[in-house]
């Protein structure tokens, strides 16, 4: 299903996309730094899951993917080992990290994409869809709602990248 998204890069002339008029799938495709990303409950509060956070998000045209996110303000591990934790360090280090890797697809028609999980860090995800709303889509910059959130209750996801590598 991707394969000719390589055919239609080279017919592209990298303007804006209307999300869901336009949507370029070869525009997914590549490299993503996480900036903004905060749940929004379904009362309207907003809060910040990974405060500080660091991630990245690749799509590889083959339809695989990973993504993985890291909080800012994670304690170093005073034994220096993984298999040592206290138990402090371990909430600290579970709540503040996702990484999940899979496979995804595009609809252009909805504006969206959808990645399949194969595995996560939050096991509850594994073997799950999460449709991702596209609000905007450029060839640099991508931001999208999650409709399914770690956060639960209904929450969503709003996440704003900008692209590193095609």
């Amino acid at each position: 299903m991707i394969r000719y998204v390589l055919i239609a890069a080279a017919l592209t002339n990298g303007g804006p996309v209307d999300a869901k008029e336009k949507f370029r799938l070869q525009y997914l495709i590549g490299a993503w730094s996480h900036g903004a990303n905060y749940t929004e409950r379904p009362d309207g509060t907003r809060f910040e899951q990974f405060p500080g956070q660091k991630g990245m998000l690749i799509l590889m045209p083959d339809g695989h993917y990973i993504h993985g996110l890291v909080a800012g303000n994670l304690p170093v591990v005073a034994s220096g080992r993984l298999n040592a934790l206290t138990d402090k360090e371990a909430l600290a280090l579970a709540q503040g990290s996702l990484t999940h890797f899979g496979r995804w697809t595009a609809d252009k028609r909805a504006g969206t994409f959808t990645v399949t999980i194969e595995r996560s860090s939050f096991p509850n995800f594994d073997g799950h869809k999460q449709v991702r709303q596209v609000i905007e889509l450029t060839p640099t910059r991508l931001s999208y709602f999650n409709l399914l959130s770690s956060a639960g209750d209904g929450a969503k996801v709003y996440v704003e990248l900008s692209k590193i590598s095609k």
